[in-house]
């Protein structure tokens, strides 16, 4: 896992260790290793091998369903946002970059709101700032 991220974390200087799409492929490793274990404390319990292949078979399944459901989030820039500020709405960084999807999408009025409701969360956060400046040019930004 480490390795897939370090040419893109290590170069590239990131706010985020690490975004949950960077980890898919490097965690059909860590996937195949679960599944190695789940088949070896099967045979520890003393399951029968066709047990042991459905139980690991329900887990990648199970696995491959979140993972579709979590894709809905990615389909815009918007609904990505969004979803991250649903899930974490304290988080000025999510709601400054929902400002930042509503505003290319052209939603200005969103994307003050959303630029605002991050400088609520966080008044130091000069990205958010600088953004509503952007929008507002003559100096209606909040102090």
């Amino acid at each position: 896992v480490f390795l897939h991220l370090l040419p893109t974390n290590s170069v590239i200087p990131r706010l985020d260790v690490v975004n949950e799409r960077q980890i898919y492929l490097p965690a059909v490793g860590l996937c195949l290793l679960l599944a190695a274990k789940i088949e070896a404390v099967g045979r520890h319990l003393g399951l029968a091998s066709p047990g042991r292949r459905a139980g690991t078979a329900a887990l990648v399944l199970g696995l491959t369903l979140l993972t579709v459901l979590r894709n809905r989030d990615y389909h815009s820039e918007v609904a990505l946002w969004t979803r991250s500020v649903a899930v974490g709405p304290q988080n000025p960084r999510a709601w400054n970059n929902l400002g930042c999807a509503q505003f290319y999408e052209g939603h200005p009025k969103r994307a003050r709101e959303a630029f605002q409701a991050a400088l609520q969360l966080d008044p130091a956060y000069a990205l958010a700032r600088a953004n509503l400046a952007f929008m507002d040019p003559e100096g209606a930004v909040p102090e």
